[in-house]
């Protein structure tokens, strides 16, 4: 159970920062809507950090436990 959730958050890690590289070449077009874009792949990119950190951390406690 666990290594399909590693699996699956590392393809949604993938997935993002992908996102994220293509919302950032769009943003140097200038166009509202890029920067739109750019702007939110960072934000989900950053949100997919802490998250992993949060799962990393609860992992590390069930472990213990």
């Amino acid at each position: 159970m666990i290594e399909k959730r590693n699996r699956e958050n590392i393809i949604l890690r993938k997935l993002i920062a992908t996102g994220a590289i293509m919302a950032q070449k769009l943003d140097g077009q200038g166009t509202s809507e890029a920067q739109a874009l750019a702007a939110a792949w960072q934000d989900l990119l950053e949100k997919s950090r802490q998250q992993n950190l949060l799962g990393a951390t609860n992992a590390g406690q069930d472990r213990e436990a």
